[in-house]
């Protein structure tokens, strides 16, 4: 997978929010007591992973929460900030400015790491 920065933007259109009447937000949009549950939910199943993932597992589905745990939010907050701060590094190099994909192949170097990462760490 490669990131690269087109000169042409492509413009997609879309409705806006406002576009949709009374009846199609209450189809589209979670409501206030759906989003509640969605979180309650949430924090259980990060208790349970915390806990061991012990117990009845049809009734929690941690798929994407595991780095919401304190542990692995800390390690995904230092690999966000290590990332922004490969993307400054890389923007201030020279060849930067010679290379316009320059600061797409320094991304791309980091994040395949961090996706190995992810990937072992998913298979442990």
């Amino acid at each position: 997978m490669t990131i690269s920065f087109s000169e042409a933007p492509v413009v997609h259109e879309h409705l806006s929010r406002d576009d949709f009447s009374d009846t199609e937000h209450r189809q589209y949009w979670y409501t206030k007591k759906e989003l509640s549950a969605i979180k309650r939910d949430t924090k259980k199943t990060i208790t349970w992973i915390m806990g061991g993932m012990n117990g009845n597992r049809d009734m929690f589905c941690p798929t994407g929460l595991e780095w919401k745990t304190p542990t692995n939010l800390r390690i995904h907050k230092l690999h966000k900030e290590e990332a922004i701060r490969t993307v400054l590094k890389a923007q201030e190099s020279p060849s930067s400015k010679t290379d316009p994909e320059w600061v797409a192949k320094a991304y791309a170097t980091y994040s395949t790491h961090s996706m190995e990462e992810a990937i072992m760490a998913a298979t442990e």
